[in-house]
């Protein structure tokens, strides 16, 4: 088995700047570029199957509710029924345990989305950019290049700008979707200085697993590479191996988009 820093119920990607270290100043932006992938319907569970691409901001381990522990989320979503038909959409959501104005997840009708699309998101904290301010201002956009579309949107999001999330997980209550490799690009956070490369490291790697016995799929992110160490993949596995976790960078062709990942046997 390889050595990851942690493992949660459905995430694989990086946080940044580790597991449970604060940014210090705080995070008070972020953003990210990915490919979406096409997917498959992976027979993880009866109905339908998902995964998210996504940024967030939050705490590292705040209070239960919001203020506190809100985690602020903009990305891309794909679901797939177990008869086939796909979805594609662009989200964000304020999500908390308890408190207010948390809200579940809202799609942005009109967005365009398809698989090899290539999509940047930015969460840009414009005013009252202090820990669990209930009056933080926030700019969020996301831009599809491919079709030249973009999108903004302002909220007030009282976040605790310790944390930045680039992951993929399924949306609650589904299966993962197989989504075979996707590729992060240019990670960057505002932590005191503007916007500059996260320079990810391996002590904010993330996987996650969902379901169980023959049901249980995997999402391993590789280790991050490229100059600035801001881009990374993420791999979707039937069975955990250090193979998966490596994910590498030579499974992927900027110029030829996402590519399929192995479809492994369970042993």
């Amino acid at each position: 088995m390889p050595t990851l820093a942690q493992k949660n119920h459905g995430w694989g990607g990086y946080e940044y700047r580790g597991f449970r270290t604060p940014c210090s100043p705080l995070c008070t932006g972020a953003s990210v570029s990915w490919v979406v992938n096409d997917v498959r319907y992976s027979d993880s569970n009866p109905l339908s199957e998902s995964y998210l691409q996504w940024i967030g901001i939050a705490d590292v381990k705040g209070p239960s509710g919001c203020p506190g522990s809100c985690l602020g989320q903009l990305g891309t979503g794909a679901d797939i029924s177990h008869d086939g038909r796909k979805r594609f959409y662009a989200w964000y959501e304020l999500f908390c345990g308890t408190g207010s104005p948390c809200f579940n997840l809202t799609k942005i009708e009109g967005f365009p989305v398809n698989p090899g699309d290539k999509i940047t998101a930015v969460m840009t904290c414009t005013a009252g950019c202090t820990k669990n301010n209930p009056v933080q201002r926030w700019s969020l956009k996301l831009v599809n290049s491919t079709r030249r579309y973009t999108w903004t949107h302002n909220v007030n999001w009282p976040l605790a700008l310790e944390l930045v999330h680039y992951v993929i997980e399924p949306v609650s209550q589904t299966g993962t979707a197989d989504f075979g490799i996707s590729h992060f690009s240019d990670a960057r956070v505002n932590e005191g200085a503007g916007f500059a490369p996260a320079r990810l490291s391996m002590a904010g790697n993330v996987f996650g697993h969902s379901g169980s016995g023959a049901n249980e799929r995997f999402v391993i992110a590789s280790p991050p590479f490229g100059p600035t160490s801001s881009n990374f993949n993420v791999c979707y596995t039937r069975v955990f191996s250090s193979s998966d976790a490596a994910c590498g960078a030579s499974q992927y062709d900027a110029g030829a988009g996402p590519v399929r990942h192995r479809r492994k046997r369970p042993r």
